[in-house]
């Protein structure tokens, strides 16, 4: 078992009853619910931003008031490798398929960032080191 480290973490009383319910739904203590979120989070946010640059296949979920412009997607044609778009009410969701250079995987989620209004990366294979 690996050595772990204690600090201190102020979250709001809603998300920590959350965080208590799903602890006791699935029979944990609460610090294995906060760490297993922390590091899904970790691994969506550093595998991309790396110093190494590294191939990696990987899914963007984009959800926006608009859908995402075709300019960018032009600019990004080498790798986005398959792209489906649904319209919900108010709300336009991009899911794209994406394979290729961390660097341009990190200009790409970059550019989505500044025109969606959530974004997510889900890193799906990668050559990249584990952080747990």
């Amino acid at each position: 078992m690996s050595k772990k480290r204690r600090f201190g973490v102020s979250i709001p009383v809603k998300m920590a009853d959350l965080v208590d319910d799903l602890a006791r739904l699935n029979s944990c203590e609460r610090s294995r619910v906060i760490e297993h979120a922390l590091n899904e989070y970790l691994h969506e946010n550093l595998h991309v931003e790396v110093e190494e640059k590294h191939s990696c296949i990987s899914i963007i979920v984009a959800v926006s008031s608009k859908p995402i412009p075709s300019t960018i997607l032009g600019k990004y044609v080498e790798i986005v490798k398959a792209s489906m778009y649904y319209k919900t009410g108010n709300s336009h969701i991009n899911i794209l398929i994406i394979e290729g250079s961390s660097d341009t995987i990190s200009k790409l989620r970059k550019e989505l960032g500044k025109t969606t209004g959530s974004l997510r990366l889900i890193p799906l294979e990668s050559m990249v080191r584990n952080h747990e």
